[in-house]
Parts: structure tokens; sequence; C-alpha cells
């Protein structure tokens, strides 16, 4: 026993204003049915009510469960819409601090960045010993290196490191530039 009542609280707490909306317009229908329609009469009157009432919860569930997918969904659009604000807003960012970084660097490295970008990032080879001041492209972490020796002497290989190399084609891509003074690549 009271495990029905359990059942009945759970579902007047869920189901209440609905269940009273379907008794109501139940009610509201069978009113105007005739007293001989063949529905009733196969029915019974209590039945026929209860049949109707049944159908208006059915329908009005319908409704509220369509109501909240609709509510979900535009819920859903604004926070992806909202996301990619986030997420446009966040890239432009990293690429301003990109372009701040490729100013800051000399005329021949921002070159070698587009030497780099031109040729996907392919080996770029310097015969010889050859030192980089302080603070250059080359003393970067944005630089990986390869030294080796070969039949016309000492080189050394450098390519860009992925993700430096990749934000430069992002840049490339979104902005057509890889800094703020740069014209377009």
């Amino acid at each position: 026993m009271e495990a029905i009542g359990e059942v009945l609280k759970i579902f007047a707490e869920k189901h209440l204003i609905p269940s009273i909306f379907s008794f109501v317009l139940g009610t509201i229908i069978y009113l105007f049915t005739p007293d001989e329609s063949w529905i009733v009469i196969k029915l019974t009157k209590i039945g026929y009510w209860l049949f109707l009432s049944g159908c208006a919860f059915i329908i009005v569930q319908l409704i509220v469960m369509i109501k909240n997918i609709i509510i979900e969904y535009i819920h859903n659009f604004k926070l992806e819409k909202s996301n990619a604000e986030y997420e446009e807003k966040i890239a432009l960012n990293n690429a301003k601090k990109l372009w701040d970084y490729v100013d800051s660097l000399s005329q021949e490295e921002r070159e070698l960045l587009h030497y780099f970008l031109k040729n996907n990032n392919q080996p770029y080879i310097v015969r010889g010993y050859i030192s980089f001041s302080y603070g250059s492209l080359f003393d970067s972490r944005n630089v990986l290196s390869q030294k080796g020796h070969d039949e016309k002497g000492n080189y050394t290989k450098y390519i860009l490191e992925d993700s430096f190399y990749n934000s430069l084609v992002a840049s490339t891509k979104l902005y057509g530039k890889i800094s703020r003074f740069d014209e377009e690549v």
C-alpha cells in the first residue's frame, strides 16, 4: 500500500497540472458528446470519460515534451554560438600575440618565415658556422635545428617547430598575414 502511495505522490509532483488539465478537457469534450454515440455505448460513460482524459493527458505530455526539446535546441544553439564567439576571440588574441612576436623579429627573419610558409616548412640549410644574436628567431624554441656533415662540409638544417608553424599557417588562412605590419601573404 505504501508503494502505491509513493507512486501517486511522485505522479502528483510531476504530472499534477497536466492531469487536472486532462480531466477538465476530457470532461468538456464528454459534455459535448451525444449519449447515443457508438463510442460512448461501447466504452460506457465512465470509460469514455477516462479515455478522453487519457488522450488529453498524452497530448499535453507530447506538447510539453516538444516544448522542452525546442527550449533545449535553442539553448544549445545559443551555447554553440557563444562558444564559437569565444573561440574566435581566443584565436584573435593568439594571433595578436603571434603578430607581436613576428613584428619583433628582424626583416631577414620575417623573410625566412615566409620561406618556411611557402615551402611547407621544408628545411632551411645553412652551410658553415653562423652565430645568432640573443632573442633571434633561431635562438628561440620556435626553430628546431639539426647539424650534419657531407661532402660539401658542415651544415645546419632549420625547420619551424610544428605548433609555431601551424600558428603561422592558421594566421595566414584566417587573416591573410603573419604580423601586424606584414603585407598580405
